[in-house]
């Protein structure tokens, strides 16, 4: 279960993060109402341009992440680094989800919950994949690495 977790998680996570830059590219160029985002709090065209703006160059980094930690971009990242941005995203995704539970628009409690609660899992999941593979014991070595 666990090595199909490790295997769903970093391909969960980009096409989530996809869907959600989609998203607000759809917004942000008037094919959806800006009143469903933000909690039905910004008034108008300038302050919705300028927090899209914010939350596709959030999720660009985020999705740079993934990719990273996916190893499908060219990039020797260090892996204690991207870990580290994994947590931080994983905070991040969990306020956010706390955030779509409180929000007065059904469809960011309803749609977006859920996929923040996801994000939030795909993040934990792909935080954790090295140090548990770090404390394996492989077939053919008989002492446990270090704690």
């Amino acid at each position: 279960m666990n090595k199909l977790l490790q295997k769903i998680a970093p391909l969960g996570l980009i096409l989530l993060l996809g869907c959600l830059l989609l998203f607000h590219f759809a917004v942000i160029s008037g094919m959806l109402p800006f009143d469903m985002i933000w909690g039905g709090q910004l008034q108008t065209q300038a302050q919705m341009i300028r927090q899209e703006i914010i939350a596709i160059a959030f999720i660009l980094v985020f999705l740079i992440v993934a990719l990273c930690k996916a190893e499908l971009l060219p990039v020797k990242a260090p892996v204690r680094m991207i870990n580290v941005l994994l947590w931080i995203m994983a905070v991040f995704f969990l306020l956010n989800s706390v955030a779509n539970i409180l929000s007065e628009n059904n469809l960011e409690r309803l749609i977006f919950t859920p996929i923040s609660l996801l994000l939030f899992i795909f993040c934990v999941i792909l935080a954790r994949g090295n140090a548990a593979r770090k404390n394996k014991i492989s077939p053919g070595n008989t002492t446990q690495a270090p704690l």
